[in-house]
């Protein structure tokens, strides 16, 4: 383990999307995070289309109030990954779309985009992160393994997710242990499905529910004694997904007090 004794705590700010850099920074900074990933995304501040010169000025911003920018989610484009190289980000998280029943046509496609995004990125030194996702995604750690079987650890990656991997049916020790060699990024939050409704039974998906850090399948508890236990000193972000949130203000009640669970989480099991 790395001699800091917590990692860098991260968060997705995606809920703040309307506040320019110089308001997002003093709010995660207050919040207690000391990193943030951001969304490159049309109608956020940073886009595909400006990403290669307004992503190093909104890094350099977050970066004045004590912020590391850890991540980018966005699918790679080659204004996005001048625009990390520019501004010292290393990490694009990506999710990977499958299309119903067909698994085989879907990785052939998957497979293609992501050779076309690793040979961009190269030069760029910045790597993919694949995050497993519920629904019509890959799902789970041993589906992201099968996609990026063919390339190095280095350049493509899994960002684990505790609430899909929880959502999938996976025990996080088993996942998070399969994942180590290619593991780039944590992500915390929690979900569960909701009671089916009776009038709708047997049609379409279950209907899933994002709550606070104590309110689902996932358990951060085992999680981060997991990743005390075996030495992980990366980033682990908190993803600020709320089904109940009402608000920005809402958001950021709600995932400051996760981020408090997850710091002491973390410094129970340094202690044990």
């Amino acid at each position: 383990m790395s001699d800091t004794s917590e990692p860098i705590w991260a968060v997705f700010t995606k809920p703040w999307g309307d506040l320019p850099a110089n308001e997002l920074a003093p709010l995660v900074a207050d919040l207690g995070f000391t990193g943030a990933e951001l969304p490159v995304r049309p109608g956020f501040e940073v886009t595909p289309t400006n990403a290669a010169t307004e992503l190093p000025r909104v890094v350099q911003t977050m970066a004045r109030s004590g912020i590391t920018t850890i991540s980018v989610a966005a699918d790679p484009t080659e204004e996005i990954l001048a625009g990390c190289a520019a501004a010292g980000v290393g990490l694009v998280r990506i999710m990977a779309p499958v299309n119903d029943h067909d698994w085989t046509g879907s990785l052939t496609r998957m497979r293609k985009h992501l050779a076309s995004w690793v040979e961009m990125a190269r030069p760029y030194g910045v790597r993919i992160g694949i995050q497993p996702h519920h629904g019509a995604w890959v799902s789970t750690v041993l589906g992201v393994q099968v996609l990026a079987d063919r390339w190095d650890g280095d350049r493509v990656g899994i960002v684990w997710d505790a609430a899909h991997d929880a959502l999938a049916g996976e025990d996080p020790v088993t996942t998070l242990t399969l994942a180590s060699e290619r593991l780039m990024l944590v992500n915390l939050k929690n979900a569960r499905y909701l009671p089916r409704d009776e009038a709708a039974a047997g049609h379409g998906a279950p209907k899933t529910w994002f709550g606070s850090g104590q309110d689902g399948l996932a358990d951060w508890p085992t999680i981060i004694a997991h990743l005390v236990a075996t030495g992980w000193d990366g980033p682990v972000c908190l993803t600020a997904q709320y089904n109940a949130a009402d608000g920005p203000e809402d958001y950021a009640r709600l995932v400051g007090a996760d981020l408090a669970w997850a710091r002491q989480l973390w410094r129970d099991a340094r202690a044990d």
